[in-house]
C-alpha cells in the first residue's frame, strides 16, 4: 500500500491527463459494447427481407444500423487511439518525474552511502525498477480504465436482459479478483527478490569490467565468475518461480469465468 501512496502523489500531477483518458475509455468501451448489437440487429433486417416481411432493406431500418455501425466503429477506433495516446504521454512523463527525483536523491545521499553499496545495483534502481514501473503502470491504467467501465455497462445490460442470471454473476464474479488478489500477494516476494538479485548482477557485472586489470592482476577470474554464476542461478530458479505463479492467475480466473458462464 505505501507503494500505491507513493505512485499516487505523481500521478495526481497528470490528473487533467487521466480524466481525458477515462471520457475517451467511457466513449470507445461503449461503443465496443454496442457495436455487437448494430451488428445483429443490421443482420436481422437482411434476415427479415429474405423472408419477405419487408419488399427490400429500403422499406427496413438496414441502413439504419449500418450506419450506426460504421459510426461506432469509428468512434471506438479514434477514441481508443486518443486514450492509449494519452495514457502513455501521462506514464512517460510520471517516469521521467521519477527519475529525476531519484537522481536528485542520488545526488543528495553521504559519500557512505555510496561507498557501502554496490554502485550497479544502483545504476538498477534508477534505470531497470522505473523501467518496470512504468510498464506495469501503462498496463494497469489500461486494464483499470478499460476493465471497470466494460464491468459496468455489461452489468446494466445484463439486469436489463435478465436480473435472475445478472445476480448469480454478480456474486460469483468477485470470487475472481479474490483468487487473483491472493495469488498475486503471495507472488508479490519473488518479484521483490527478482528485483534484488538483478540488481546485484548489474553490480557484479559493472565492477568486475570497471576493475577488470585488478581482477586479472591477482588472478580473481575464477572466483569472480563463480560468484556470478551463483547469483545467476539464483535469479533463474526465482524468475521461475515467479513467472510460474503469476501464470496461475490466468487459467483460475478463466475456470471461475466458465464457472459463472
Amino acid at each position: 500500500m505505501n507503494e500505491i501512496k507513493f505512485l499516487l502523489k505523481y500521478v495526481r500531477k497528470n490528473k487533467v491527463k487521466m480524466i481525458l483518458s477515462l471520457f475517451c475509455a467511457m466513449i470507445f468501451v461503449s461503443a465496443l459494447c454496442l457495436i455487437p448489437l448494430f451488428c445483429g440487429k443490421t443482420v436481422d433486417q437482411i434476415d427479415k427481407v429474405l423472408k419477405l416481411e419487408f419488399a427490400s432493406l429500403n422499406d427496413s431500418q438496414f441502413y439504419f444500423y449500418l450506419i450506426g455501425l460504421f459510426i461506432l466503429i469509428i468512434l471506438s477506433v479514434s477514441f481508443q487511439f486518443i486514450f492509449d495516446y494519452l495514457v502513455n504521454v501521462s506514464v512517460e512523463k510520471l517516469s521521467k518525474e521519477l527519475k529525476d527525483d531519484i537522481f536528485d536523491k542520488l545526488n543528495r545521499l553521504p559519500i557512505s552511502y555510496i561507498d557501502t553499496h554496490s554502485h550497479g545495483n544502483l545504476v538498477s534502481l534508477v534505470l531497470n525498477d522505473t523501467e518496470n514501473v512504468n510498464n506495469a503502470l501503462v498496463s494497469s491504467f489500461k486494464q483499470l480504465f478499460q476493465g471497470s467501465i466494460q464491468v459496468i455497462l455489461t452489468l446494466i445490460v445484463m439486469f436489463s436482459l435478465n436480473w435472475m442470471l445478472a445476480l448469480v454473476v454478480t456474486f460469483l464474479t468477485p470470487l475472481s479478483f479474490f483468487v487473483s488478489f491472493t495469488i498475486a500477494k503471495g507472488n508479490s516476494k519473488y518479484f521483490k527478490q527478482q528485483a534484488k538479485i538483478v540488481g546485484e548482477l548489474s553490480g557484479i557485472a559493472m565492477e568486475t569490467f570497471n576493475n577488470i586489470d585488478i581482477i586479472k592482476s591477482f588472478n580473481y577470474e575464477e572466483k569472480s565468475f563463480d560468484g556470478y554464476r551463483e547469483l545467476n542461478d539464483e535469479l533463474y530458479k526465482c524468475r521461475q518461480k515467479a513467472q510460474f505463479m503469476s501464470g496461475l492467475i490466468n487459467p483460475f480466473t478463466r475456470l471461475i469465468n466458465y464457472t459463472v458462464y
